[in-house]
């Protein structure tokens, strides 16, 4: 034991005992370094800190510019560095700061060696914030602030923030010409994934022998195949019955148990089985809707993807654990009494903080295959059914957490691309730590599925009288644990593999040992400090910037960052919740640690201002799974309502001012006890998703045991961030009341894809056991010919699409896309009447609208033309932007442009009458105008809105502006039967320095067939010649054979169409 001596105030001197227990005494745990490991236990007092640690943090934001100023310059564009803003101010940040609070630990800002760890704890103090007030600081100071005055910090900032700030929410697969969006790892981290020091991460495992030893070590065994499905035998019911398709068209459908669906195939049976009438639209889907439903068999407690670098196959690996009571007569039963049990006293303890009995568990290893274009897109193959490949089971009770190492590897370590490794770390109920190598020399083979029982890990820990509840990786051989006793500790799997190889062994040819397991000693870790006093919940490391830093939270509501270092003397909190935060992610590009509050706000938490956050993000319930990106900024969130939203904190930790955007990527609810016909008209049958079988699991009287609503097509939300009492609909007396959802409904986890290729691929995990997987990324139309859609000489076409319509429902936009002249770009916008909003809008607020994104795209390009292009309805919106109804309220707000198309312009009314009946319509024009007499902006009937636009929800001078027999509609602009006056007032009034082009589909199906359309075009295009309009007369008129949105047209006449669009555009030059 450690002594010190001391002079006390009565001047007598004694021995001052520091009492530090080693809590590994006694026990069969080697250390894997030298020394007794008292000194990694509790040591704060008496070493004085290591010179090398001295604040260099101490310059001011002036010294900092006049160092920069004369420095070495960075290249490119930021020589500047562009800190010169002005003040903003922020209502919605949450900061609390005092003088007396401690600092953010300090951090190199580089990967830093752990192997110091073995050097005596330092207990010097650091101090490495300023203390200023961030609601009121120019952006120049509050880069200074969040980033350090560092010249490499501030430029890895800006770098990131010019990459990724415009990705509003979700990220963009390909970067811009100059180099805006796209994929790549953290500028705070090395700019190339194959760099020496990245190499030199892995030679301890490539070089050195660890993948030998792992291969020694970690025991396994193939299981046939009736053996491996006692593993994942589920409970009876396990097959999930949901709904999902359109509003109010969803569709029952079952999903066996292991089996996946199409969502598109979802989507178009629910259309086919509720065939409602849409006037002026076509019932057969033409957006591809990507990804897939998968039914795992049991609650996801976990899933990731795995960092397996190949070209045409993505993994994804879930973990479930079957009910253990239903498995009667199984080999892997457990008696329910002896599932936690104190192994000491022998007596039921709280299932957190015992471990539990050999339970089984699961990891499934689903393939994706990607697509095989040559232009590399990184999407989802639609055309291959993804298949679980690989089952490991296990008998070390369900597995608590996953974390693979996404460290990036040079392949030119490996020979052949199928010698990919990946390391796994675990936490299972069992209460152990442990690492499994995987290889995909694993997988079985395309249609097969293969078992495999681990029957040991290489590597397996667990600190005495605990159990381990969180883990992450710090290095490629660094893992850091949180515990129940309020503990973290770190291992060095690298050194403790090296000694304990065992030659006699022998590897099978999928990197795995078959012989007998021999149980060695489980390693002491090199860090084992109390960080908390209570359950550690999270645990989550800076790295790859800043190996040396954990950021926690545990139940007492805290969450902490410390440099493992110094733990006594580095580490510091954020303001305290009322309850702990399960969730805790870094996020490496934004350089800050996000988690939830009591509020359902998602925080982000700087390490410079670790005391205070700012909330960029609100829930509709408790946070219960986040994803952080690692080749983006974007951040999944999902809560105990089913919800699952995306946001990019970047922008609001930036710029106090922006609007805290979010996006909802579908809502997952789950009833125990719904009956099949019911829910939002979905179909009273029993549909089967693809890939799945028949069966019904309808009780005697009607009832499911349960059953789940998936709903997507969210439009954007600009959520209020701060709470004021007395204006919030959500407080009663004050207070913010907890809804209780059904559990079955949260979302249990989320991940992002870590592999670059396809960096935007999401999954996420329900407790249910359904997974939905897609690719999340911005819809953007690429610049055609190399050209750069920055340029300010560049053009842009603006397309409108139709009633209904929104972002890609109009599918030969991207084909028109990628044939635009060089120079043009071509811009789909999504409306406020986009969709379902059609029915509460009108053509006068999308020409406002219009007007602001014209505003938007001359700002953005002031030497650019700019065309606007309608289909269907979007045409009435161009017209109305062109000659606009009340010319007094539109003066202002519309900005001239340089043409404008007409493609498909049509009569809805005309329209309307081919698809309803006499009866439907001549009743839905007395209620309509009933209703407008006493309030136009009254919704119309739910029955009527079923029988005439889908159920849409539609207001009564909406209705009749699309209908009405009067003649009269401001969206009837297009019939056949109207006057030439009334034609006067649009055609006639079209701009002179605006030249037009008209469009008009030969086989519209949305026509009546008694009208001349040939005539009908010549007296549009004669009345706007009589009002001095430009008509381009070699493109405009009839398009042979074409349909209203050009969709199922043979080749020929879509490309005829679309040829006299680039004629136009090319006149226009």
């Amino acid at each position: 034991m450690d002594s010190a001596t001391s002079v006390r105030k009565s001047g007598r001197t004694s021995t001052a005992k520091r009492y530090v227990d080693d809590p590994f005494d006694g026990l069969d745990m080697p250390s894997d370094v030298g020394g007794d490991g008292n000194e990694r236990y509790l040591d704060d007092f008496g070493d004085d800190g290591d010179s090398s640690q001295e604040d260099d943090y101490a310059e001011d934001s002036v010294a900092m510019a006049h160092e920069l100023s004369e420095g070495e310059q960075s290249s490119g564009d930021y020589e500047t560095l562009e800190l010169d803003f002005e003040d903003e101010h922020d209502e919605d940040e949450s900061v609390f700061s005092t003088p007396t609070q401690s600092a953010a630990p300090r951090s190199s800002g580089r990967a830093v060696p752990l192997n110091s760890l073995s050097k005596k704890i330092s207990s010097a103090r650091h101090t490495r914030v300023r203390h200023d007030d961030f609601h009121s600081v120019s952006k120049a100071e509050r880069y200074v602030s969040l980033y350090g005055p560092g010249r490499k910090e501030i430029v890895a900032a800006l770098q990131c923030r010019d990459k990724w700030y415009h990705d509003q929410m979700l990220p963009h697969r390909q970067a811009e010409e100059d180099g805006r969006g796209g994929f790549r790892r953290s500028y705070f981290e090395a700019a190339d994934d194959y760099t020496p020091e990245a190499a030199e991460l892995w030679h301890w495992f490539f070089r050195d022998g660890g993948e030998a030893c792992f291969q020694q070590n970690q025991h396994s065994r193939d299981l046939g195949c009736t053996e491996g499905q006692e593993y994942v035998a589920s409970a009876d019911g396990c097959d999930v019955r949901f709904l999902m398709g359109p509003r109010k068209r969803q569709k029952l459908s079952t999903l066996e148990s292991r089996r996946c669906a199409r969502v598109h195939d979802l989507w178009e049976d629910a259309e086919r089985s509720n065939p409602l009438p849409r006037p002026g639209k076509s019932t057969k889907s033409k957006k591809v809707r990507q990804g897939w439903m998968m039914n795992a068999g049991s609650e996801v407690h976990d899933l990731a993807w795995v960092p397996w670098a190949e070209e045409r196959t993505q993994y994804l690996t879930v973990s479930t654990t079957p009910d253990p009571l239903t498995q009667a007569g199984s080999c892997n039963s457990v008696p329910s009494e002896s599932i936690f049990v104190d192994e000491q006293q022998d007596q039921p303890r709280s299932h957190s903080f015992a471990p539990s009995g050999p339970l089984p568990a699961t990891i499934q290893f689903w393939a994706f295959p990607s697509d095989v274009a040559p232009e590399d897109t990184g999407k989802m193959d639609l055309s291959q059914v993804p298949e679980i490949r690989l089952v490991l089971c296990t008998n070390w009770g369900r597995v608590m957490q996953l974390k693979w190492c996404i460290a990036p590897q040079d392949q030119r370590n490996s020979d052949r691309a199928q010698d990919a490794t990946a390391l796994l770390a675990g936490v299972w109920a069992d209460g152990n730590v442990r690492v499994l190598c995987l290889s995909p020399r694993l997988l079985g083979g395309s249609g097969s599925t293969r078992y495999v029982k681990v029957e040991q890990a290489a590597f397996e820990s667990c600190p005495p009288n605990t159990v381990c509840t969180c883990v992450d990786w710090l290095t490629t051989s660094h893992i850091a644990v949180g515990c129940a006793n309020g503990f973290v500790a770190v291992w060095d799997i690298s050194r403790y593999l090296s000694r304990t190889s065992n030659p006699s062994t022998s590897t099978s040819a999928a990197g795995m040992t078959s012989g007998p397991p021999v149980t060695p000693p489980k390693p002491r870790p090199l860090f084992y400090y109390p960080i908390h006093q209570t359950y550690v919940l999270a645990v989550a490391s800076c790295a790859p910037s800043h190996p040396d830093l954990l950021v926690t939270s545990a139940m007492d509501g805290y969450v902490r960052v410390t440099n493992i270092h110094s733990p006594g003397a580095d580490q510091t909190e954020c303001v305290r919740t009322r309850f702990g935060m399960t969730c805790l992610a870094w996020s490496d590009a934004v350089q800050c640690a996000v988690s939830g509050d009591e509020y359902n706000a998602l925080r982000a938490i700087a390490l410079r201002r670790f005391y205070g956050s700012v909330t960029f993000a609100r829930l509709s319930s408790n946070v219960m799974s986040l994803a952080v990106g690692s080749m983006h900024t974007a951040i999944l969130a999902g809560g105990a309502d089913g919800t699952v939203d995306i946001v990019n904190p970047l922008r609001k930790l930036l710029t106090t001012k922006m609007p805290p955007y979010q996006l909802t990527w579908f809502t997952h609810e789950y009833s125990s006890r719904a009956k099949a016909a019911e829910g939002a008209g979905a179909s009273s049958e029993d549909g089967t998703a693809s890939g799945s079988g028949s069966g019904n699991n309808d009780s005697a009287d009607g009832e499911a045991s349960g059953i789940v609503r998936i709903t997507e097509g969210y439009r954007v939300d600009a959520p209020r961030l701060l709470l004021r009492k007395g204006k919030s609909t959500s407080c009663v007396e004050g207070m913010i009341p907890a809804t209780i959802y059904e559990e079955r409904s949260a979302v249990t986890h989320l991940a992002w894809n870590a592999n670059a290729r396809c960096g935007g691929w999401a999954a996420a995990g329900m407790r249910s056991g359904l997974i939905r997987t897609r690719r999340l990324v911005a819809f953007e139309h690429a610049a055609p010919h190399g050209a750069s859609s920055a340029d300010a000489s560049s053009c842009t076409v603006i397309f409108v699409a139709g009633l209904g319509d929104g972002l890609r429902t109009t599918a030969y936009a991207g084909i028109l896309a990628n044939r635009l002249p060089s120079g043009w770009t071509l811009a789909e916008i999504v409306l406020g009447s986009s969709y379902n909003g059609w029915g509460t809008s009108s053509i006068a607020q999308d020409a406002d609208e219009i007007g602001q994104c014209v505003e938007y795209f001359r700002k953005l390009r002031p030497e650019g033309k700019i065309v606007l292009m309608g289909h269907s309805t979007g045409c009435q919106d161009i017209m109305e932007y062109l000659a606009p109804r009340n010319p007094e309220t539109a003066a202002g707000k519309r900005r001239h442009v340089h043409g404008a198309i007409f493609q498909a312009p049509a009569s809805d009314r005309e329209g309307w009458r081919m698809h309803l009946s006499d009866e439907v319509y001549e009743n839905g024009v007395k209620t309509a105008r009933e209703i407008s007499a006493r309030d136009a902006d009254e919704l119309v009937p739910r029955q009527m809105a079923l029988d005439t636009v889908g159920g849409i929800p539609c207001t009564a001078r909406r209705w009749l502006s699309l209908a009405s027999p009067d003649h009269d509609g401001e969206d009837d602009l297009f019939s056949s039967d109207l006057t030439d006056e009334q034609l006067g007032r649009s055609f006639g009034s079209l701009p002179r320095e605006t030249p037009v082009c008209i469009l008009y589909s030969g086989d519209d199906e949305h026509v009546p067939d008694h009208i001349d359309k040939e005539a009908l075009v010549q007296k549009w295009l004669s009345i706007a010649e009589k009002g001095g309009a430009t008509i381009s007369q070699n493109t405009s008129g009839i398009v042979p054979g074409a349909s209203h949105n050009l969709g199922g047209n043979h080749d020929d006449v879509r490309d005829e169409a679309l040829l006299r669009v680039v004629r136009f555009l090319g006149e226009l030059k």
